[in-house]
């Protein structure tokens, strides 16, 4: 794969120049000409330069999209970051893009494979936008599961980031050695109930337990911390390379960082209890699930699985 770091190196031998206007070739662009550059105004810029014309991408609040025809008759097509604070997320994005023509045999392939990375990374961005308290809720109580997972059983935080699939589209949030799975539910302090989305979630060929973290979450808590806090103090405590592994995980969800849910809002975890999902744990499987029902969700009283606490 791309290295992340290769992409962020570029714009950082850029911006050590102390001058505007600069380009610098991405490494191996066989089918694409591609370039990392800074703009008059020292913004961050990416462009290819090839010989087809390029299909215009959607333009979102922090980028702008351009496709023009150059003075030699070639196309071009720059995306440019508009506010810096969004740069981790920028540098992620172009990666991808860079990834996308890695095994691309012609220009032609190489601007089809760009464009549907390009259309991956909106429905991240949609998410994004309608980025809620109870989805700030939700990350709070994964990244504390993340983070007690990584001292307690897997040691090292690249294992405890590999493990971590729910960013990535697994039904559960954490999976270990193929084996060993957690759903992680993060509740406010007077729900009763915890949603299930889907027959996939609980229904898992190994040990799945279902953690359920009650969380206080306010703008005016005396104690609690910020997402941003969270999110900074485990970056801390990791590698370089891990740490970039961890940026890439979040970008896959729902996590805006300029949101008020990750900048001003506190969270405090009150309390934890784990429930072994066990062919006697109430549910809805697939296997039960008659054909031609899709998109099942249903949610369990917490009260009425007390007997499956897990010890």
């Amino acid at each position: 794969m791309t290295s992340d770091p290769v992409v962020n190196q570029a714009w950082a031998e850029l911006l050590s120049v102390g001058s505007r206007s600069l380009v610098k070739r991405v490494p191996n662009s066989v089918h694409l000409a591609q370039f990392c550059a800074l703009d008059h105004e020292g913004r961050f810029v990416y462009y290819i330069d090839c010989e087809t014309k390029p299909e215009a991408l959607t333009e979102l609040n922090s980028l702008s999209v351009s496709v023009r025809q150059t003075n030699r008759g070639s196309w071009r097509r720059s995306i440019t970051l508009l506010d810096a604070d969004y740069f981790d997320e920028f540098s992620t994005l172009i990666e991808s893009l860079i990834e996308a023509v890695s095994n691309t045999s012609s220009e032609k392939l190489a601007l089809r494979a760009q464009f549907a990375e390009y259309e991956r990374w909106l429905t991240f961005y949609e998410k994004r936008r309608g980025f809620s308290l109870s989805e700030a809720r939700g990350l709070y109580g994964e990244l504390k599961t993340l983070q007690q997972h990584k001292l307690s059983e897997v040691q090292s935080w690249s294992a405890a980031l590999e493990s971590w699939q729910g960013p990535s589209g697994s039904p559960q949030d954490f999976i270990v050695g193929g084996n060993k799975a957690i759903e992680v539910k993060t509740i406010n302090i007077s729900a009763k109930h915890v949603q299930i989305n889907g027959a996939e979630q609980l229904d898992f060929e190994g040990n799945l337990v279902l953690r359920v973290i009650k969380v206080s979450a306010s703008k005016y808590l005396k104690s609690g911390e910020t997402l941003k806090d969270v999110i900074g103090g485990l970056s801390s405590t990791m590698t370089a390379t891990e740490a970039n592994a961890f940026r890439k995980k979040l970008t896959e969800t729902s996590f805006d960082p300029k949101s008020e849910f990750s900048n001003d809002w506190l969270f405090e975890q009150l309390d934890i209890t784990e429930y072994v999902v066990s062919d006697a744990f109430p549910k809805i499987g697939t296997a039960s699930i008659p054909s031609g029902i899709s998109d099942v969700k249903y949610r369990l009283r917490l009260k009425d699985i007390e007997e499956h606490k897990r010890d």
